[in-house]
């Protein structure tokens, strides 16, 4: 889950359970950069 620094819900990625959640965070990554201004 990522949060802005106001609590606003920026991205929620649901991960598979025969995944890691920590192999997650590049695509995580790219999802806060397309919904936040440059």
């Amino acid at each position: 889950m990522a949060v802005d620094t106001l609590g606003h819900l920026l991205a929620l990625p649901v991960t598979p359970v025969n995944e890691q959640e920590r192999a997650q965070v590049k695509r995580l990554c790219q999802e806060i950069l397309e919904v936040t201004p440059p």
